[in-house]
């Protein structure tokens, strides 16, 4: 798990086990879109299938470094 939240709860889990260097720029890069897309999730904001955005689902820290830092037309709308 890298992250995970719950809506109901209001609460969000974010795990750093197995990354190496956490003060390098990277590793602070891949952390703040993990934290981001969290809080995201927590605002009711769902996995985006429609684009590529910061609320695509990934399965731990390859594919997190892989998802672009901002989100779609579809989901920048949903703020509004």
């Amino acid at each position: 798990v890298t992250g995970l939240s719950s809506q109901e709860s209001r609460v969000a889990l974010l795990s750093l086990a197995g990354w190496a260097h956490p003060r390098g720029s990277k590793t602070q890069r891949l952390v703040v879109k993990v934290v981001t897309t969290e809080i995201l999730r927590l605002l009711r904001f769902r996995t985006c299938y429609l684009a590529h955005c910061l609320m695509n689902h990934s399965e731990g820290k390859p594919e997190v470094a892989e998802r672009v830092f901002h989100l779609c037309p579809v989901c920048l709308r949903k703020m509004l």
